[in-house]
């Protein structure tokens, strides 16, 4: 059923601003109606991001919100923190889950693992393929021995301290592979949207990388965080 809702006018809208709307199409992404029905009230006027394993099953659903929350006093736009509303809703009872396994059989010998449905979706439009985590406390550990295989991992941190972390304790889980972290300070979607495809590649390569990245050292030295072990499905 919340496979099937459209992308409605305002959900286009949102996501042609990203650059996301070609491919939140062949996502399924939908919008809930502003009116729905009782069980799905608390996510109104939200943007469905179905979670597609490789035989196209849906196994997981999240809600995020499209909400403009205005301006500070001195002009700066408020995000969804600011404004003290949840960016992201799930179904209750279900643990969060990856989005995009199906990247995991569509890949060659390269796989992208970033923290976010949208930022995963930023990587897909780039012509890259990319699994996204449900935040930083959405990495499993048995996770790792999903990405065994490939020639090459590449994990996308956000830029703050705990997205940092979230990278290095990915990159140290994933052993046997050509394993590297992406360091960087802006949002993956910004950077898209100002630069496209051309920007995100050449960060994806190294190319505006300078030597002293070359290390790893995302200067960071606190504890790690102890994520959970619980089994599998995804």
């Amino acid at each position: 059923m919340l496979r099937a809702l459209p992308l409605n006018e305002a959900g286009s809208a949102y996501l042609a601003s990203r650059g996301l709307l070609e491919v939140g199409t062949s996502h399924d992404y939908g919008v809930v109606p502003d009116s729905p029905a009782p069980r799905l009230r608390q996510y109104a006027g939200r943007l469905v991001i179905p979670s597609i394993g490789p035989n196209d099953n849906v196994y997981d659903v999240a809600f995020r919100c499209m909400k403009d929350h205005g301006s500070s006093p001195d002009g700066t736009p408020l995000d969804c923190k600011a404004a003290e509303c949840a960016k992201y809703l799930f179904l209750p009872g279900m643990d969060k889950r990856l989005y995009n396994l199906r990247a995991l059989a569509q890949a060659g010998d390269t796989i992208e693992i970033c923290e976010g449905q949208l930022d995963a979706a930023t990587l897909e439009a780039c012509g890259l393929h990319a699994v996204g985590v449900a935040g930083a406390n959405g990495w499993k550990r048995y996770h790792p021995r999903l990405f065994q295989g490939f020639d090459r991992v590449r994990v996308w941190g956000d830029g703050d301290a705990a997205g940092k972390q979230f990278a290095e304790k990915v990159c140290n889980d994933v052993a046997g592979s050509d394993v590297m972290m992406v360091p960087w300070t802006q949002d993956i979607n910004e950077v898209f949207v100002q630069g496209g495809r051309d920007a995100i590649l050449s960060i994806a390569e190294g190319d505006d990388q300078d030597d002293s990245d070359d290390d790893g050292d995302w200067g960071f030295d606190g504890d790690v965080v102890d994520y959970d072990d619980d089994p599998p499905p995804f």
